[in-house]
C-alpha cells in the first residue's frame, strides 16, 4: 500500500511539474497598447457666450488629445473663419473624470489649439504618446511662451517671450531674455521660423500684446509691453517688423524711430497700486487693446496677479492718454494667481473676459485640476461704456 502512494505521489508531483514546464513555454501575452488619443474635441454648437467656451474647453480638457490643459488662452482670427487659441505653459497627458491633472502629465511650454466652428483640435510638436513644444526649445534651459499674434495675409506672426531658467527651486525661477516672433505658414499651420525682434530687450517687452491698426502707409501692427508699471508701444508696417528701420516708438509725445527715446503711455484714475510694482503710472499687467469704434480699449489688471479686478480704459489713440472707465469683472478671491485678463468681441452682443489660472507658484500648490490651472471665461460684470461712434 505505501508503494502505491509512492507512485501515485510521484504522478501527481511530476504531472504538476510537467504542467508548469508547459505553461513557462506558452508565450507571454504582451500588454495591451497604451489608448491612443483622438485628434479634436466638438460640442454641439460654435461657441458664443462665456459659459459655452468655458464648457468647449472644459471638454477638450476631459476628451483625451494629450492636451490636458494650459495657460495664455489668446485668441487669433484667421482668414478661413478659424481662431487659432495660443497657449503657453501645457500639460500633456490625461485628466481624470474628476478634473485632476494627472501627476505623471509633463508639462511643454507651447501649443495651439485651432478652433474650426464647434470643434477644438490642439496642436503640440513631437508625435502622439511624445508630445513636445509646438516651438521648440531653442536651447537648454530655455524656451518659447507664445503672448500675442496677427495674421499678415498667408502667415500667422506669433510675438513669444525667450524664456530662461535660473535653476532657483520652486516659485518664480526664470527670467525673460528679449522677445522674438514665429512665423507660421496658412492654412496649415506650419513653422517657418524664429527671428529676434530687431529691437527687442526685457526691459521693453514689445509683443506681450499686439493690436493690428491703422497707420501712416496702411496697416500697422502695434506691440504693447509692460515693466515696472510703466507701458510701452511700438508699431511698424504689417509683415515688416524684422526690418529694423521700420519701427517708431512712442515717446510720449510723438513717435520716433530710436528705441532709446521711448518714453511709457499715460494713464490717468482708477484703482492703481500706488507704490507696488514699481514707479510707473500705468497698470502692472500687460495691456490687451482693441479698436473701440473710433477711439481703443485696453483691459488690464491693476496689479497683474496681486488683484481680482480687471479694469477697462479707453484712449483716443493707440499710444494713449489712457483714462479708467471701469472694473469690468472680477476673477475671484479664489483665483489669487489669475492674470492675462481681456476682453474678446468687446463689441458683440456676447463679450468674454478671458483669463488664466495657477497655483504652481505657492510654496505648497495643491494638486493641479482644470479648476486650478488654465483658462476662465467670464461674463462682463458691469456694461461696457458705448462705443464712439
Amino acid at each position: 500500500m505505501n508503494r502505491i502512494r509512492g507512485r501515485r505521489a510521484r504522478f501527481v508531483l511530476g504531472t504538476v511539474v510537467l504542467v508548469a514546464v508547459a505553461a513557462a513555454c506558452q508565450p507571454v501575452a504582451p500588454p495591451p497598447p497604451p489608448p491612443q488619443p483622438v485628434g479634436q474635441a466638438c460640442v454641439g454648437s460654435t461657441p458664443v457666450t462665456p459659459t459655452d467656451y468655458q464648457s468647449a474647453f472644459d471638454h477638450l480638457r476631459f476628451t483625451y488629445t494629450e492636451w490636458a490643459s494650459a495657460d495664455g488662452s489668446i485668441p487669433v482670427d484667421l482668414p478661413d473663419g478659424r481662431t487659432v487659441w495660443l497657449f503657453s505653459d501645457t500639460y500633456v497627458g490625461k485628466v481624470d473624470p474628476g478634473g485632476a491633472i494627472d501627476p505623471s502629465d509633463r508639462i511643454v511650454h507651447s501649443s495651439f489649439v485651432v478652433q474650426n466652428g464647434p470643434c477644438f483640435a490642439p496642436l503640440m510638436g513631437g508625435a502622439p504618446l511624445a508630445r513636445s513644444e509646438l516651438i521648440p526649445n531653442p536651447a537648454a534651459n530655455e524656451w518659447y511662451w507664445p503672448a500675442s499674434g496677427v495674421v499678415d495675409g498667408s502667415v500667422l506672426e506669433v510675438f513669444m517671450w525667450h524664456m530662461q531658467s535660473t535653476g532657483s527651486g520652486s516659485g518664480v525661477n526664470f527670467n525673460a531674455i528679449d522677445m522674438r516672433m514665429a512665423t507660421f505658414s496658412l492654412p496649415s499651420l506650419t513653422l517657418q521660423s524664429v527671428t529676434r525682434l530687431p529691437f527687442a530687450d526685457p526691459a521693453h517687452p514689445y509683443g506681450a500684446t499686439a493690436m493690428l491698426g491703422s497707420g501712416p502707409g496702411g496697416t500697422d501692427v502695434y506691440l504693447y509691453g509692460t515693466n515696472s508699471r510703466n507701458d510701452y508701444v511700438a508699431r511698424a508696417p504689417l509683415g515688416q517688423e524684422t526690418n529694423p528701420s521700420a519701427w517708431a516708438f512712442w515717446s510720449g509725445t510723438t513717435w520716433v524711430s530710436d528705441p532709446a527715446a521711448a518714453a511709457p503711455m499715460q494713464w490717468t484714475g482708477g484703482p492703481l497700486p500706488a507704490g507696488l510694482f514699481g514707479s510707473g503710472q500705468g497698470p502692472a499687467a500687460q495691456p490687451w487693446v482693441v479698436p473701440y469704434g473710433s477711439e481703443f480699449l485696453a483691459t488690464s489688471k491693476p496689479a497683474d496677479a496681486f488683484s481680482n479686478d480687471v479694469s477697462i480704459y479707453t484712449a483716443p489713440t493707440p499710444a494713449g492718454p489712457w483714462t479708467y472707465t471701469e472694473q469690468i469683472a472680477n476673477t475671484s478671491a479664489a483665483d489669487v494667481q489669475a492674470y492675462g485678463a481681456f476682453l474678446r468681441a468687446a463689441t458683440s452682443p456676447s463679450p468674454i473676459v478671458v483669463y488664466s489660472v495657477n497655483t504652481t507658484f505657492d510654496s505648497s500648490p495643491p494638486p493641479a485640476s482644470i479648476s486650478n490651472y488654465g483658462a476662465k471665461f467670464v461674463p462682463p460684470g458691469a456694461t461696457l461704456p458705448p462705443a464712439p461712434p
